[in-house]
């Protein structure tokens, strides 16, 4: 297969994210926790319609044509949780479920028939800021706290503050790119026509490629953005977070131009107060520092 094809040519990048990530970045999941996981992710108001397709699925006579779609479900169960994958990965999967509980539904009492959507549409609504960021920030936490619910992570191994991972993911990004771009544009323009970003992470090389105006050429060295290579940078270069010591190491001059502090203090914890550095004058080529930079997780 052509992905197959690709993965070997790429030493089997896909392994390599999925074996740093259980050792850098996941939480190993407690099984009963994980299914109750599935359970939440398929929402409360859902699960009930997606488990009853899930048995219609096995046991029914009518359903014999369809019953790989239930070996199917739980063969990416399976797969997810023993390779402990994230509980929303297999989110995908549920919707043959939901099919196939719609299928099951009509054959209920007529009074379930009628009961059934009226719940799934109240509990959708009633459960919707968890899913959509429709309620300010504020508003949502004190939601959050009346169902007795703490901030998630996903799965991963971050701080929180009160906001959960994908809330709080969704803050002071395009702050990140202002202060970028103002550093690029105070640059002598002979430093600046040669200068690139490097961002710790792909969330931080994507918003500076999307919100940025008018940007530089965006390395990383996460995920994707390091199969990209480092396309011609290194001269100079805006570095966002790392340590001195490690820049100095490979680079003449670095200095510190600014710092990001998040406005509102509602980004992720690990994306907040970053040095932002200027580095020039490289004591080894980016094309050969560049195996080193490779993070996958």
């Amino acid at each position: 297969a052509p992905h197959v094809l690709w993965q070997l040519q790429h030493d089997w990048p896909t392994l390599a994210f999925m074996r740093g990530a259980r050792e850098h970045k996941m939480l190993a999941p407690a099984p009963g926790a994980w299914v109750l996981e599935q359970v939440l992710n398929m929402g409360p108001p859902a699960a009930p319609l997606g488990l009853a397709g899930l048995w219609w699925l096995l046991r029914s006579e009518q359903a014999r044509p369809l019953r790989p779609l239930a070996w199917a479900f739980l063969t990416v169960i399976t797969v997810l949780l023993l390779g402990q994958g994230k509980a929303y990965y297999a989110a995908p999967a549920y919707l043959p479920l939901y099919a196939a509980g719609g299928v099951a539904l009509e054959r209920a009492p007529r009074a379930l028939r009628i009961l059934a959507p009226t719940l799934l549409v109240v509990g959708a609504l009633a459960t919707l800021p968890l899913s959509k960021p429709i309620l300010p920030v504020e508003r949502f936490i004190r939601y959050q706290d009346a169902l007795g619910l703490e901030p998630g992570t996903g799965g991963e191994r971050h701080e929180l503050e009160a906001l959960p991972q994908f809330y709080a993911d969704m803050h002071g990004w395009e702050q990140l790119a202002a202060e970028v771009t103002a550093i690029h544009r105070a640059l002598a323009p002979e430093l600046r026509e040669r200068a690139c970003v490097f961002a710790q992470n792909y969330g931080q090389a994507a918003a500076i490629e999307i919100l940025g105006e008018d940007p530089p050429p965006v390395l990383s060295g996460h995920n994707n953005y390091w199969l990209w290579g480092p396309r011609g940078c290194g001269a100079v270069m805006i570095v966002i977070g790392g340590e001195r010591s490690e820049l100095e190491a490979v680079f003449a001059e670095v200095q510190q131009v600014a710092s990001h502090h998040c406005a509102d203090d509602r980004c992720m914890p690990y994306e907040n107060h970053k040095p932002l550095w200027l580095a020039q004058g490289p004591r080894v080529s980016l094309e050969q520092l560049w195996p080193q930079l490779r993070h996958y997780e």
